[in-house]
């Protein structure tokens, strides 16, 4: 889809394009594939590589293994999966039942180190691209969130990193805290909050904030000008 009012510069073979440029571009994308659905104002230059739903099907399976329990994704998470892959949302707040408001960083992607294209985006944590470090199977894999999400004594898959204590945006924190479909239950998993710091070693640190992902979907609302966050972060 290119625009005929839009600006675009051949430099060295490739067409360039800036991000304000691009922006009715995204806005129109976003009102095809949303249509009927929670449309949450993603950042579409913050999208990692599409997948497909046999990706997302076999990522359910390695859960269904690792966790010795069949997983199966909500449908409203598979739709922001397919369409907005790993992306930071415009509306991105969430009030936790105590009134403590919360904020989503970044989706969390379903990557393989094969699904990588490049090129590569560099890590200040130190892995090989800052993309796998937001990978599903990664944070369930490798320690520390390997150990630690263990340790909670419930089947939690990590679908997004969230503001640490004080504000801090998990995009610049070695250690991020974690919005986790719970499976613990028997039928649609709810949607918790998971402390790095704590909720390993007590389950009263994980809260629960929504009894569904849909209705998660509807508590997001954009970041208001009084909470403090270090939101403009530079990193990935």
């Amino acid at each position: 889809m290119i625009r005929n009012d839009m600006k675009i510069v051949l430099r060295q073979g490739r067409l360039e394009v800036t991000k304000k440029q691009l922006r009715p571009i995204q806005d129109e994308f976003r009102s095809v594939v949303m249509q009927g659905k929670t449309d949450l104002n993603y950042d579409m230059s913050s999208l990692v590589p599409t997948i497909s739903r046999d990706k997302v099907s076999s990522l359910e399976e390695w859960l269904t293994f690792y966790f010795e329990k069949p997983i199966q994704f909500p449908d409203e998470f598979i739709d922001q999966l397919l369409n907005f892959h790993g992306g930071i949302p415009g509306k991105q707040c969430f009030n936790e039942p105590d009134g403590r408001r919360r904020m989503i960083c970044r989706f969390c992607n379903v990557l393989r180190k094969e699904d990588l294209i490049p090129p590569t985006v560099p890590s200040w944590r130190g892995g090989f691209d800052a993309r796998y470090e937001y990978s599903i199977r990664l944070l369930l894999d490798a320690d520390p969130y390997c150990s630690r999400l263990g340790e909670s004594e419930r089947p939690l898959v990590p679908i997004a990193a969230i503001d640490t204590s004080g504000g801090f945006n998990a995009r610049e924190m070695s250690n991020m805290d974690l919005l986790c479909l719970d499976y613990g239950e028997d039928g649609e998993p709810s949607v918790v909050t998971w402390c790095f710091e704590e909720s390993w070693a007590e389950p009263k640190y994980t809260i629960k904030v929504a009894d569904s992902f849909k209705t998660f979907l509807n508590m997001l609302y954009e970041r208001p000008d009084d909470l403090f966050t270090t939101n403009d972060c530079e990193y990935f």
